[in-house]
């Protein structure tokens, strides 16, 4: 998820994974000035679908659309 918050963000992750089982998990607080949230992303992926390396370009796919998301959110 880092890769896609800005450098000045600060955040707090925990991953996990479950290589016999192809289970990848990031989940995230995310820091945001007057709009903290909460983001958990938990794929299954085989190696045959990119295994590791595509849980994380998803998860970072994933994080930088909901940061953008919930940047430009209006109430």
């Amino acid at each position: 998820m880092g890769k896609s918050i800005p450098s000045g963000v600060p955040f707090a992750h925990k991953i996990g994974q479950n290589i016999e089982e192809g289970v990848y998990a990031d989940s995230g607080i995310v820091y945001l000035k007057n709009r903290p949230y909460l983001l958990t992303v938990i794929l299954k992926l085989d190696e045959a679908s990119g295994g590791r390396d595509r849980a994380v370009k998803t998860m970072n796919e994933l994080s930088e659309s909901a940061y953008k998301y919930i940047l430009n959110y209006e109430k």
